[in-house]
């Protein structure tokens, strides 16, 4: 093996270690199942095809009740799938882990910066027995890590 192709995978090592801290994840609608197949559908035809799209599309209420108007999806869904979308721009949190927060009384990013991570965390456990979301909760010292980040982003969502 030449010394080019062992830089070439150390390189790649520490872009696959370091991708998760740069950005949260978003995802395309299709593999967010808390987000009604109609609906998936009727976002489509607005052009709307992933998590950062829908995030970035229904940012004010004004705008989310134009929406629902131009759709036909109710406004207080709008606001659930918006929400969610935004606490997906916490690293470490997907779509399961977002819905599970909501499930718990997290309303979003905002929401979420006033959570302590232990009364959080028992939330999550008691929302996880009803709707058995995840086979997984997140340690506490995870959920603090959320919080954290929560206090260091914009407010986006109005």
């Amino acid at each position: 093996m030449n010394k080019g192709f062992f830089t070439l995978l150390a390189v790649a090592g520490l872009v696959m270690l370091f991708a998760g801290s740069v950005a949260a994840s978003h995802y395309p609608l299709e593999a967010v199942p808390f987000i009604a197949d109609s609906h998936k559908k009727l976002l489509k035809k607005q052009k709307i095809l992933d998590t950062k799209q829908l995030l970035n599309s229904l940012l004010t209420s004004k705008v989310r009740k134009k929406m629902a108007r131009k759709t036909g999806i109710d406004k207080e869904a709008l606001e659930g799938y918006v929400q969610l979308c935004d606490l997906l721009r916490i690293r470490g949190v997907g779509p399961k882990m977002a819905k599970l927060i909501m499930l718990a009384g997290v309303k979003g990013i905002k929401d979420l910066r006033k959570q302590k991570a232990v009364d959080l965390l028992a939330g999550m456990k008691e929302a996880n027995k009803v709707h058995t979301i995840s086979e997984i909760l997140p340690q506490i010292e995870t959920i603090q890590d959320w919080i954290g980040q929560a206090s260091e982003l914009e407010t986006l969502v109005r």
